[in-house]
């Protein structure tokens, strides 16, 4: 029963944005601020990081586990010359309590997906893996094999502290 009860709770919590859509369904939303690091999966090499990055996640029906992560304003590369909202839509999650029975995790792991720019798909830029957790802290991680390229975002600072802000 705590167990129900803490994920209710941690539910509602994540809900923050109870919109209704056509087919009365309720969405929410989240924000998150971290950092940012991009890894060359060939030689294990930092080739880009930011320490202010930020994602909203969404999930558009609160009854199907389908999640969608837009990074804002965020550059993968120093010579990227924007800063672009790039959509990762569609992910399916699972949500598990935390071992010490406090939160809820959002958990997921998907392959093949296509980001967007605006409405515009980007599939020379495939996400060929994402997974994550939504919790305490906040970690995503997606690979793009193409570019040989590892993207991790997540919320905890270098001195051990979170930086969630859950909104």
């Amino acid at each position: 029963m705590k167990k129900l009860l803490i994920l209710v709770v941690s539910l509602l919590v994540f809900a923050t944005s109870c919109l209704k859509d056509g087919a009365n369904s309720p969405s929410s939303s989240s924000s998150y601020e971290g950092s940012i690091t991009v890894t060359d999966l060939d030689t294990g090499e930092v080739t880009y990081s930011e320490d202010k990055a930020s994602i909203v996640v969404s999930i558009p029906q609160s009854e199907n586990k389908i999640m969608d992560i837009m990074f804002k304003g965020i550059k993968f590369d120093k010579l990227m010359p924007l800063r672009l909202n790039i959509k990762v839509a569609d992910i399916p999650f699972n949500t598990t309590v935390s071992e010490d029975d406090t939160a809820v995790n959002f958990v997921f792991d998907a392959a093949n997906i296509i980001p967007t720019v605006g409405d515009v798909p980007y599939k020379k830029y495939k996400i060929d893996r994402i997974w994550g957790c939504l919790g305490k802290q906040v970690d995503v991680m997606f690979e793009m094999w193409s570019k040989s390229k590892r993207v991790h975002f997540s919320t905890v600072k270098s001195d051990g502290g979170s930086s969630n802000t859950g909104e």
